[in-house]
């Protein structure tokens, strides 16, 4: 066949798929359901009138493109750039006609009355499944050479396609974060060594915190980068002569052998505590199954996080006794630094998948190595006492390391605004069973008698969030 006669064959071709009746998404609900039981993919000798012709033209065309395609022409030159062109679009308008078909069917085997009906158009939408699988997605139909035509997706472990598009979303969070907390000063309601001491400042351990997130996603793998962060102050004021003793507590015995200072003047203090996360996240798909409104995928999952958080606190007293000003001051900066490495599994579960408004629920779980820092530098200072004692400094580092559980729980809702334009709402509660935690004494006697001193521990964190995502979607699903 000469390349003139090709030319008059695409011609031919486009004439008659523009007479070729079609379904648009308005027309979906419209369509005459009678039966679909016991369909033939050959025939479809079953199915109802209206579906029948305009699928047995769909499928007789799309096979004719098939035909056409110039890396299965063989022994032909290839078409024109523009013959090429044409060809491409009207296979993709015609594919995406007989997957509206096809969709049709799921919508109503959802919504009707009784399980018979639901079986039976359950079948014809799985059947419309089979023949679709005959056909290439439009991105892949004619390529322009035979390589591109080859070449194998090796990403999928369970289908050995990539029939879902790959998508790029922005999303942006607000939570709270449930995270170790510590303190500076003391307070003693009582006599000493009778009443209990405590932290005359104490941080939150609840604060507000918001994440960032890019992520590009398809069927068989993942990637995501994650930024988040927050902040907290707490503060307090003890005032001079009112019964309760208050002081500081030094990060471990000082040069002249004191724990702290004790006084009556009284108390002002504060601490500022400082969040910032910043990581990556990967996954790849290594089971998936879809039925007719449930998509589930499970997925190999490693991660790597590192966790800065910052401890900025300060505590000062003063008084007069016997015409003479005391006064003392402790000024702490206080460095966290959490490395985390992660493997483990996601699972997803997301329901109505191809429908406009789309539920999902996530889990994940693994184990975690982490490596956390302590840099902790404390200055003292007073106008009274030893005078070893009335300007020092306490450096203190310590490090732990050791393996951790992760866990995390999320669902939420897409809904498809546009053909590749969706907006996600969710929510979700991570957990971390292991993060650097900082002991700072609070009463003299643990660093006078008990011999501790500031130091480096775990403890475990809690995150709850609220996040809504952009998601853009390149290519389609059957």
């Amino acid at each position: 066949m000469r390349k003139s006669e090709k030319l008059v064959l695409v011609l031919i071709l486009s004439g008659a798929l523009a007479g070729c009746q079609t379904i648009n998404p308005s027309e979906e609900q419209d369509l005459s359901i009678d039966s679909a039981a016991g369909m033939d993919l050959v025939s479809l000798a079953d199915t109802p009138q209206t579906n029948r012709r305009d699928a047995q033209s769909l499928i007789s065309e799309l096979r004719g493109a098939l035909n056409l395609c110039p890396n299965t022409w063989a022994g032909e030159q290839p078409l024109s750039p523009g013959e090429r062109q044409i060809l491409i679009d009207r296979y993709g308008r015609d594919y995406r006609a007989l997957r509206a078909i096809r969709d049709t069917y799921r919508e109503q085997a959802i919504s009707a009355d009784n399980a018979s009906d639901r079986e039976e158009l359950g079948d014809a939408a799985r059947n419309y499944d089979e023949i679709l699988e005959e056909f290439p997605h439009p991105s892949e139909f004619c390529p322009e050479s035979a390589e591109d035509e080859s070449a194998e997706d090796t990403g999928s472990l369970t289908s050995g396609r990539d029939d879902g598009g790959t998508t790029v979303s922005i999303g942006f969070g607000l939570g709270e974060v449930e995270h170790p907390s510590t303190g500076i000063g003391f307070q003693r309601d009582g006599a000493p060594g009778t009443a209990p001491e405590r932290f005359a400042t104490e941080g939150s351990d609840n604060f507000g915190y918001s994440q960032f997130e890019v992520s590009v996603r398809s069927p068989n793998w993942y990637a995501d980068m994650i930024y988040g962060d927050g902040d907290s102050r707490a503060s307090s004021s003890i005032p001079g002569n009112s019964g309760v003793d208050s002081g500081i507590v030094y990060g471990e015995l000082s040069p002249g052998g004191s724990s702290g200072i004790a006084t009556p003047f009284g108390l002002d203090s504060e601490i500022e505590t400082d969040i910032e996360t910043i990581g990556v996240r990967g996954g790849h798909t290594v089971l998936s199954e879809e039925s007719l409104n449930l998509l589930f995928r499970l997925s190999a999952e490693f991660s790597a996080m590192f966790a800065d958080r910052d401890y900025v606190s300060m505590a000062r007293g003063s008084g007069v006794s016997g015409g003479t000003t005391f006064s003392f001051q402790q000024d702490r900066v206080q460095d966290v630094d959490d490395f985390r490495a992660l493997l483990g599994i996601m699972a997803q579960t997301q329901f109505n998948p191809r429908g406009t408004f789309s539920p999902w629920v996530r889990g994940r779980v693994g184990a975690y190595y982490y490596d956390t820092d302590l840099d902790s530098v404390e200055n003292n200072s007073s106008n009274f006492g030893p005078a070893a004692d009335q300007a020092f400094t306490v450096t203190i580092e310590d490090s732990r390391s050791g393996v951790g559980f992760a866990g995390s729980a999320s669902a939420g809702i897409d809904v498809n605004v546009a053909d590749n334009f969706t907006i996600g709402i969710g929510g979700g509660i991570d957990y971390l069973s292991d993060v650097g935690a900082i002991f700072n004494p609070n009463s003299g006697d643990q660093v006078f008698f008990d011999g501790r001193t500031t130091e480096l521990q775990t403890e475990d964190m809690w995150n709850w969030y609220g996040m809504i995502r952009a998601i853009i979607r390149f290519g389609q699903n059957n």
